[in-house]
This record gives C-alpha cells, structure tokens and sequence, in this order.
C-alpha cells in the first residue's frame, strides 16, 4: 500500500515536469519571436538609414557630376602647377607685362576681400550649374578644361610676372593680402584664371533661363568687381583681364555649338 502510494505523486510531477516544460517552451518561443521582431525592426531601420544616406548622397552629389569634377580638378591642377615647373625646368625667363597705366594704379587693400571671395562664388555657381544635368555639366567642364589647357600654353610660351609693392599699414586687407603674396607666386598671370573664372560664371547663369535676372546682374557686377581686384591687390596688370575674359568667352561659345552641344548631351546620358 505504501508503494503504490508513491504512484499518483509521480503522476502529479511527471504532470507538473509536463506543464513546466510546456510553460517555459512557449515562453521561449515568445522570447525568441520578440528577438526576431527587434532583430528585424533593426534590420529595417539600419537600411532606411542606409537608403537615406545613399539618397542624401545621390540627391547633393548625383552621378552625373563625378566625370565633370574630375575634369575640372585635374584642369585646375595642370594650369595653376605644370606651367611654372616646366618653365622652372626649362630655365625660362619672365618677362614683366607692367605698363605705365599699371604704375599709376594704388593699392587698394579693401579689394583683397573681393578677390578672395572669388572662391565661394565659383564654387557655388559651378555647382549650381553642373547639378542640372550631364549636358550642362560637361559642357562646363570641357569649355573651362579648353580654356585652362589654352592659358597653360600662353604660360609656357609667354612666362609673365610683375613686381608687387610694398605693403604699408594695418587692417585685414593688408593682413589677407600679405599672406596672399606669400603664398602665391606672382607667375601664370597672363590671362588671369580669375577673370576667366569669374566670366564662365556668369556665362552660365546668364545663359539660363530659370536664372532671376537680379541674380544674373549680381554675377555680372560680381565678376567686374573681381576683375577690379585683380589689379588693385597688384596681382595682375591690366592687360591680364581682357585675355582672360576672352579665352573664356570663345569657349563658352565654341561649346554652345549645336554638334558640341549634342556630344556633352550623349556624355552626360552615359553618366546617368
């Protein structure tokens, strides 16, 4: 009798052990589901993140501008560089292109700060323009490499340079433009790039028809204004600024070509 006692106790536990078991495994289950839902939901947001940050980067930076930037670097680089160290090199002389008029004109140290802001305003356009489409962006990158290849072959052949003047008083002008002379050589001046520059920039804002007309004067007054610096921070001679708005002036044109147009067209679909 006390054995057989012993049988529903085992039956109860062989019971409990049973509901325990089945407890615990479909509580496992939820927990191993909520994990799987946490896991996914990360899954989820870390793409979303990274769709966003691809779109981001499509949307500031698109396909379509990678060749054109390229283009324009390696331009800026051959210009500004490749001339002075082949005519270093060569063991070429300059030769200084100051005129009387020349002589005549001050100093003006407050036109450092136009000179130097130059930079933003080619940036910005040149972005604004390239952004458009694979048409414009390779129209602009071609027409300015053209012209840059152009100026590096005047620098070459014609080695131009100017003596700077002394530089007296104090003010921010005077302190930007000292450090502009000792950073930048007074070689490549003729044509200047910062004539050619701020004339390609206006070109192409004033050859848009989305463009508001008060920013197309701005560009206009905006690049005369750097051309005026140019000579009164003394880093270039008069004659530096007609050739350099020329240079850029029959390119943009020679790029505003029908068949022209058409090849920029065609690059710019390849790079979509």
């Amino acid at each position: 009798m006390a054995e057989t006692a012993w049988v529903p106790c085992f039956f109860y536990l062989h019971t409990a052990i049973m509901l325990e078991e089945k407890f615990f495994l479909k509580r496992g289950v939820v927990v191993e589901k909520k994990i799987r839902n946490h896991q996914e939901a990360a899954f989820q947001t870390a793409g979303a993140n990274t769709l966003y940050r691809e779109s981001f980067i499509k949307r500031v930076l698109p396909k379509h501008m990678l060749i054109p930037l390229i283009i324009l670097i390696i331009g800026n680089f051959s210009t500004y560089y490749g001339p002075h160290y082949i005519n270093v090199l060569l063991g070429r002389s300059y030769v200084n292109m100051t005129s009387h008029l020349d002589e005549k004109i001050t100093v003006l140290p407050a036109f450092t700060i136009i000179y130097v802001l130059a930079f933003p305003f080619w940036y910005l356009t040149t972005y604004f323009y390239l952004r458009k489409d694979g048409e414009h962006a390779f129209r602009f990158s071609l027409s300015n490499l053209c012209a840059k290849l152009a100026c590096a072959a005047i620098f070459i052949l014609i080695p131009s340079t100017l003596v700077r003047p002394t530089l007296e008083g104090s003010g921010i002008g005077v302190h930007l433009l000292s450090f502009i002379y000792r950073s930048d050589a007074p070689t490549n001046l003729f044509p200047s790039i910062h004539c050619l520059e701020s004339w390609f920039c206006f070109r192409c804002l004033s050859d848009e028809r989305s463009v508001p007309l008060f920013i197309k004067l701005f560009s206009l007054l905006f690049a005369v204004l750097i051309c005026m610096s140019t000579v009164f921070t003394k880093q270039h001679v008069l004659m530096d600024i007609p050739a350099g708005i020329l240079l850029a002036e029959i390119f943009w044109r020679l790029n505003s070509l029908h068949l022209i147009r058409r090849f920029n067209r065609k690059l710019g679909q390849m790079f979509l």
